[in-house]
């Protein structure tokens, strides 16, 4: 299976064996948060789950969870930097 790592790994991209969408996730205080991007392309996978998880902090659905210091800033630093994207050949 096809594994990713965002935000500097608070945010997991994959593939469910044969489907054709890739899903998110994201484990927060040993709570399992999952959806899917509903996106066939990598590059655009990756931004619709930022844009997920970044919605999940900023809608207040993770305010019951403690989030380290480490993990903020990392989410902070993550989602201020310019977007770069590569295309791995």
């Amino acid at each position: 299976m096809a594994r990713h790592e965002l935000l500097g790994g608070l945010v997991q991209i994959y593939r469910r064996g044969e489907g054709r969408h890739w899903h998110c996730s994201a484990s927060i205080d040993g709570r399992e948060y999952r959806a899917t991007t509903g996106e066939d392309d990598l590059v655009l996978a990756k931004q619709a789950a930022e844009d997920w998880f970044s919605g999940k902090i900023k809608g207040g659905s993770l305010s019951n969870c403690t989030i380290t210091f480490f993990c903020l800033a990392t989410l902070v630093f993550a989602l201020t930097r310019p977007r770069t994207f590569s295309i791995a050949t």
